[in-house]
């Protein structure tokens, strides 16, 4: 899925699938905290930074899909 069509609400259940706080989710992605806040609040963020973010998550076996996300890869 493009990295300028994710929601504010799949990154949330993103974390929630995998149980990452927003700080454990940056840390481990190295992702900056800020801009995660600003995406997850609906702010506009840039679609680089986006796809940095859907990286990490599909590194660790989230997929996005058109109305959520799934794990594909659950331990």
């Amino acid at each position: 899925m493009k990295p300028d069509l994710i929601t504010p609400r799949q990154f949330k259940a993103a974390r929630a699938l995998l149980g990452y706080s927003r700080e454990g989710f940056c840390h481990k992605a190295r992702f900056p905290i800020t801009t995660l806040r600003l995406f997850e609040a609906g702010n506009p963020v840039s679609t680089a930074k986006v796809a940095t973010a859907v990286k990490a998550f599909e590194n660790d076996g989230i997929r996005f899909v058109r109305d959520g996300v799934i794990l594909a890869n659950p331990a």
